[in-house]
């Protein structure tokens, strides 16, 4: 039907093509070497682009639009079968309402296939074919590329400032969509130029469509971000009556029946198929055989993530962050070493002792070049670094397979297993990695683990754990897949790897060998293979001669009446799974990878924060401790001043209930505790009503002698007891003093003793206040200072000058208690005694009235009147000049106490607490501290210790690493 730059199309049937590629005539023998040389390269190149567009096919195939064209069947050897379409053809250009139709849905398919991470890299009008309802078809993807490959449109022409950038992207695709719509608007390609300052030329742009001409100009200038952004442009066309219908058109012929269609007529042609000689094909394609065993070629985006991912993986890092990988495994003797020759081509030894005792890592890369073998070791993680080094300086290079059992025990020997009864002390198995290195004509962009046989019965249950230890370590990280595989000739619910996969397979991660397969459930279901035979082994079976062989077994019965999916049975097929597989599997992981390793590469930035600059002279321990000491200064400074913001905000974040960190806060709640606790339990004796007296520790009746206390220790007392008590110190203080007078000394001995209790908790109040500045000093310590041993002698050094200041603080407390105890000043007792004179007299007007006057109250000026008031008032004043005196007292104790008690509450705060405690914490470790040390103190107090000085070291290159490998893996 036609021939294109890398394939030829053939019809089918009405419905139905199939692409191949070309086929150049094979040069005889006596051609000279630069024919056959320009026949390999020129077939190889063609059936690469060809294969190119099988793995994008594929992936449209699962991620389906309509305005791409669809391929019916990707998987076959000969081609590519796609669902037929039609050219344009030129004497039928419909009208430009309707053309507007075909760019919108050309475009909306290359924001679907930039939404995978493609670009399609020839979008032309060549490229594009129409379906039965007229509707744009975007096909031909032999030149598809991921996004950020080298733009190969522009290979050898200087590249305008304003034009296509030199690497893939959506504006590669944009612009030639904007070349597009002019060629169909204008009838010819669009005359670009670059100038002499390296700027696009842009030619006339007229298409009678002034919103159309914007849009192919911003497409060529780069103006629009996302491709999206230039189709919701194309759809604000025409925005009355002329937008194009939502609903899709189903094409006739659905995809089952255009496939059954396929495998019919690919029957009737077997034999052809087979028949090399034959005349009689309808169809050319290439002889695969002639040119490489049947080429499996993955895209180039495969061979970069895989060399990536092994890149990352020989760094190191797989020993922090979980990768993707393809492993096989299987209890002894169940078959692995026969899968993995079938998937990868390489006959590794069967021999007890050899490549069972630790895992074997195969690495293959297609290039056109010879094949070259490297075989190396990576060292586990719990290897020293003399170790690692001394396993690093393995590698031999091999040129035959035969090379590869002395390379896997002199690999033994290298990791210290026992490798003969010489060694009978070394262990039997090694968590290292033998990583063999195919790179060449291999037609496979794969990498695949096989690990030790899992042991069931063993005299040694060491080497038991040590091998499902290993196993285990590679089937519980959430990026490994699982090849598991199992004898047909064994009961599958009988094998311990299935048992053990079953409970890993969370995500879709097992792939089983196995038959019975209706009775194990595993998320990637299973494929049947067919291992050689012992004899066919020793014979030396080609890989092409067992994939006939396999065929041709699966081909009879009862395999062939048990309606088994073709696709799941024979090596070739489970080579394209998992060439799939891994790839899809590392697109979908690689942005979790990457989240994991900024996480890591954040964790040992701060790390290497916290272990500060190398500090080996006292030049750098003073330039170290002058840093953190100023750091330190600037955290408790914000934590005395209640200052929680800043860049220090997230030592002052909070829980629920947790703020110790907010010096002020706490230090102004314990303020307060002290005060409300000061009026509620500072007196010795409290005055309660006996109804409300329900905190004693020890109850009394009336006629007991003995006081009640409550749980603090006060003295319990009503107003009567109060008073007595009052009396009883008049009495023992009474001097030469009138009747109804008392001595200056009793006010004093009343307020001693109610005040008695205040030093115990003044003292008790300076205690916690000065727990929690240990601990804010403590996390703020932790929080500056990272390194533990320099911690801890700053901690000495802080706690030393803390504890002299609390020492200072407790003597000015004593000296606060001192001035208590001294003479009372009495300046605000003559106001109690007035207010008590007045509510006397209150008192005894008010009963005066109501007995004398019946309430009704009326005094003239009249002698007898006033005569009658003043004898009634006197008959109510006091008489008894003992209780006068003893009342005045109390009342003189009561309103002296209330003023002195606040007073020392606010003197404790004020001059204890913060004079002594607070304000002087931001200088327990300064900066002019530091400064004043002598050499031997610096040394004495930050010297870095061997451990530090590795572990920077260490951190360092990890940091480097992980740096690169984030740069590896953003490509």
């Amino acid at each position: 039907m036609g021939v294109g730059a890398s394939a030829q199309v053939y019809e089918v049937d009405d419905q139905i093509v199939l692409k191949t590629s070309w086929v150049f005539e094979q040069p005889g023998s006596s051609a000279p070497g630069n024919d056959r040389w320009h026949y390999a390269s020129d077939t190889l190149f063609r059936s690469n682009l060809l294969q190119n567009e099988r793995t994008v096919l594929r992936l449209f195939q699962r991620r389906p639009h309509p305005h791409i064209i669809e391929a019916i069947d990707a998987d076959q050897p000969e081609g590519i079968y796609l669902r037929r379409y039609h050219s344009l053809s030129e004497n039928k250009i419909p009208a430009q309402l309707h053309r507007i139709r075909w760019y919108r849905d050309l475009t909306d398919a290359l924001c679907h296939i930039h939404s995978l991470g493609i670009a399609h890299a020839d979008v032309r009008i060549d490229n594009v074919l129409f379906d039965e309802h007229d509707r744009s078809i975007l096909c031909d993807f032999s030149a598809a590329s991921p996004l950020g490959q080298p733009n190969p449109v522009f290979p050898d022409l200087p590249l305008p400032i304003n034009g296509p950038s030199p690497t893939l992207s959506e504006a590669t695709d944009m612009f030639a969509m904007g070349s597009l719509i002019f060629q169909v608007e204008h009838g010819a390609k669009p005359g670009l130029s670059v100038d002499s300052h390296g700027t696009l030329v842009l030619p006339k742009i007229r298409t009678d469509h002034q919103i159309l001409d914007t849009i192919i100009r911003k497409a060529w200038l780069g103006h629009y971000s996302r491709t999206s952004e230039m189709l919701e442009h194309l759809n604000s066309i025409d925005t009355n009556g002329a937008r194009r219908a939502h609903s899709i058109q189903i094409c006739s012929g659905s995809t089952e029946s255009l496939r059954d269609r396929i495998r019919k007529w690919r029957e009737c042609r077997e034999n052809k198929f087979e028949d090399p000689e034959s005349s009689e094909k309808p169809w050319t394609a290439i002889d695969f055989r002639q040119v490489g065993d049947e080429l499996g070629l993955q895209s180039s985006r495969t061979s970069q993530r895989l060399n990536q991912i092994d890149r990352v993986r020989a760094k190191g890092v797989g020993d922090h962050v979980a990768l993707p990988q393809i492993v096989v495994c299987g209890d002894r003797s169940a078959g692995k070493s026969s899968v993995l020759e079938g998937i990868s081509g390489i006959p590794f030894p069967r021999q007890d002792g050899l490549c069972t005792r630790f895992a074997t890592e195969t690495v293959l890369r297609h290039t056109l070049q010879a094949i070259r073998m490297t075989a190396t070791i990576n060292s586990h993680s719990s290897r020293d670094d003399e170790e690692r080094r001394r396993l690093a300086s393995f590698q031999m290079e091999f040129r035959e397979f035969a090379e590869l059992p002395g390379i896997i025990e002199a690999a033994g020997q290298f990791m210290g297993i026992r490798t003969s009864e010489d060694h009978a002390d070394a262990p039997a198995f090694a968590a290292d990695v033998l990583r063999l290195e195919l790179v060449g004509n291999t037609g496979l962009h794969l990498t695949i683990v096989d690990l030790p046989g899992l042991i069931s019965v063993s005299e040694n249950e060491r080497n038991m754990q040590l091998v499902n230890d290993l196993v285990y370590s590679y089937l519980e990280s959430s990026r490994t897949i699982v090849l598991a595989v199992v004898p047909a000739s064994s009961d599958v619910d009988t094998q311990g790897i299935i048992q053990r996969v079953r409970r890993y397979d969370k995500d879709g991660r097992v792939a089983r060998l196995a038959k019975n397969m209706d009775r194990t459930k595993l998320n990637l279901g299973f494929f049947l293979l067919k291992n050689p035979a012992p004899a066919e082994l020793r014979e030396g079976l080609s890989p092409a001669a067992r994939k006939r062989a396999e065929q041709a077994f699966f081909s009879c019965e009862p395999w062939s009446s048990l309606g088994l999916d073709p696709l799941r049975v024979g090596i070739e097929n489970l080579q394209v799974l998992l060439q799939d597989l891994l790839d899809s599997h590392i697109e979908r992981e690689l942005p979790k990878v990457r989240k994991e390793l900024r996480e890591l590469l954040e964790r040992n930035s701060q790390e290497l924060a916290g272990l500060g600059m190398e500090r080996n002279t006292a030049g750098q321990i003073r330039i170290y401790l002058t840093q953190i000491s100023a750091d330190f200064h600037g955290l408790v400074r914000a934590g005395i001043d209640g200052d929680y913001g800043g860049r220090d905000a997230s030592f002052f974040d909070v829980s629920d209930k947790d703020f110790t960190n907010r010096l002020r806060a706490v230090v102004h709640l314990e303020n307060e505790k002290f005060a409300n606790h000061m009026r509620e339990y500072g007196q010795t004796r409290k005055v309660v009503c006996r109804k409300d007296d329900q905190s004693l520790e020890s109850t009394s009746s009336d006629e007991d002698m003995e006081p009640s206390l409550n749980k603090e220790g006060q003295i319990l007392v009503n107003k009567e007891e109060m008073a007595a008590w009052v009396k009883q110190v008049y009495h023992r203080t009474h001097g030469r003093e009138l009747p109804g007078n008392y001595n200056h000394a009793l006010p004093a001995e009343l307020f001693h003793s109610q005040s008695m209790r205040w030093g115990k908790i003044a003292r008790g109040h300076v205690d916690a206040v000065a727990n929690l500045v240990s601990t804010f000093l403590q996390a703020a310590m932790k929080y500056v200072i990272k390194d533990s041993k320099v911690r801890q002698n700053v901690k000495n050094c802080v706690e030393k000058s803390v504890q002299g200041n609390v020492k200072i603080a407790i003597d000015e407390l004593n000296m606060l208690l001192e001035d208590e105890a001294r003479q009372p000043i009495t300046d605000n007792i003559q106001k109690a005694r007035g207010d008590q004179s007045k509510n006397q007299i209150q008192d005894s007007m008010y009963n005066a009235i109501r007995t004398d006057w019946n309430g009704n109250f009326r005094v003239s000026k009249s002698s007898d009147e006033i005569e009658k008031l003043v004898t009634s008032l006197q008959q109510r004043v006091v008489v008894d000049m003992t209780m006068q005196a003893c009342s005045e007292a109390q009342n003189d104790l009561t309103a002296y106490y209330k003023v002195a008690m606040k007073t020392f509450v606010d003197n404790v705060c004020r001059q204890v607490i913060e004079r002594h405690i607070i304000a002087k914490l931001s200088s327990v470790f300064e900066p002019i501290l530091v400064s004043g040390y002598e050499t031997d103190e610096l040394l004495r107090m930050a010297a870095e210790s061997a451990q530090v000085s590795v572990r920077r070291d260490e951190a360092r290159h990890f940091q480097e690493v992980l740096e690169r490998t984030l740069e590896d893996l953003s490509v």
